[in-house]
């Protein structure tokens, strides 16, 4: 059995190494407050949230993280949690998660966050965890609620106007984790201040069935599908499930004492990644069976919030933490070069203002193909000299683009680059 356990390990190393998994990146989000939540919509369109000390702080950015811009929130108390369905449409919940007097609130934006609506609703929690939209449906989990009721997870089917409660059998949940794979099948991960708790509802949230209880807290959960799915917590918790939580299934891994807070799923079949306190991180290349730990994120706060995009041929991840870090990784299948010797391509500067020059070694009949993150083509140059080359693409928008160098035998080179003029 232990001998399974070493090739299992030695096997996702393996596979690991077989993408091409470069070092952390540190970016400058502007803001030295706690961000306690981050999401991408594509490669370069993102929010971040967080706060304390008596401010609500929600940062977005255009081009990949380069850049930052503040739209906070008129709140006394930080953001939890995010959710925009598009680059203008966003909501966000406040709350103290340690405080005993009502401080949640539900805001949107429909102007990208230029300005942000408080909604009226039934709840009064201690405090707002978590939100999500899914199928026209928005649900927000909570921490205790202070009326008699106590629900803690509360939905809206008409953009905010009503809300509907949950019953009170999920009452006094701090609900850090929310997930619906669609509008009637869904999960909650927290804890009740004794034991960490999973929650399960098949009809919309009408009924809700506890799936799972471990003396230790949890604080994330996120599903690839509508059967497998992944809760992390304190002391390292890892649990997975194949069956939508019929059962679920404790995951050996690397770390023992590190706090995990948050998962995301690869959108590509690609790689999973996990965070936690003092800057740890999982990794994870065959769907999660085994983890190891990652390259270091040269950061010892706590990484709080964890998403990602689908590139080309990869995955592009963005984790925010503690101090208003945020710092970003890519990780690439390799494609191996035609020659080793023509492997020598080098387009700079990187970033560009959209002026760039191509420099190779010996190669002839060539063609220069820039992709953005989706994978569309968006310029396309043979070249035949082999000095170099200067091309202006300031045509594209800003953000972060992919490039690829061809010839008659194949890929000779690939590489990322970013416009910012």
């Amino acid at each position: 059995m232990k001998r399974n356990l070493l090739l299992l390990f030695a096997f996702a190393l393996i596979g690991l190494s077989a993408k091409a998994q470069t070092s952390w990146t540190t970016l400058n989000s502007g803001t030295t407050a706690n961000l306690y939540c981050i999401q991408f919509l594509d490669a370069n369109n993102g929010f971040a949230g967080g706060g304390g000390n008596g401010i609500a702080v929600v940062i977005k950015t255009h081009d990949g993280g380069n850049s930052w811009q503040a739209i906070n929130i008129p709140s006394n108390f930080p953001v939890r949690s995010i959710y925009f369905t598009s680059t203008d449409s966003g909501w966000a919940v406040t709350g103290d998660v340690n405080s005993y007097t009502n401080t949640g609130t539900i805001w949107v934006t429909g102007t990208g966050g230029a300005t942000w609506n408080s909604i009226t609703w039934p709840g009064t929690p201690y405090g707002n965890l978590s939100v999500q939209v899914n199928s026209g449906k928005v649900w927000v989990g909570a921490t205790h609620n202070t009326t008699s009721t106590g629900q803690d997870v509360y939905y809206s089917t008409d953009d905010g106007t009503t809300w509907t409660a949950n019953p009170a059998s999920i009452d006094w949940i701090w609900q850090y984790g929310l997930h619906f794979y669609d509008s009637m099948h869904g999960w909650v991960a927290g804890d009740n201040q004794t034991n960490g708790l999973i929650n399960y509802t098949a009809d919309g949230g009408t009924t809700w069935t506890q799936q799972y209880t471990l003396t230790n807290f949890l604080y994330g959960i996120n599903f690839q599908d509508n059967m497998t799915g992944y809760a992390v917590g304190d002391h390292a918790t890892l649990l997975r499930t194949t069956n939508a939580g019929t059962s679920w299934n404790a995951i050996s891994n690397p770390l023992t004492s590190d706090t995990l807070y948050s998962i995301t799923l690869a959108m590509n079949g690609m790689i999973d990644l996990i965070v936690g306190s003092s800057g740890s991180t999982l990794w994870s290349s065959n769907n999660g069976i085994t983890w190891v730990t990652g390259p270091s994120t040269q950061t010892t706060q706590s990484l709080n919030s964890v998403t990602n995009a689908a590139l080309i041929n990869g995955s592009q991840f963005w984790v925010c933490g503690d101090s208003g870090v945020i710092i970003t990784n890519s990780i690439v299948e390799g494609i191996p070069a035609v020659n080793n010797s023509q492997a020598n391509i080098s387009i700079y500067p990187n970033p560009s203002d959209g002026n760039i020059t191509v420099t190779q070694l010996g190669i002839r009949n060539y063609e220069l193909g820039i992709y953005d993150m989706l994978g569309n083509e968006v310029y396309h140059q043979p070249l035949s000299d082999a000095s170099p080359s200067t091309i202006n693409v300031s045509f594209l928008n800003n953000g972060n683009y992919l490039w690829e160098v061809k010839s008659d035998r194949g890929t000779i080179d690939k590489g990322k680059i970013t416009i910012a003029k």
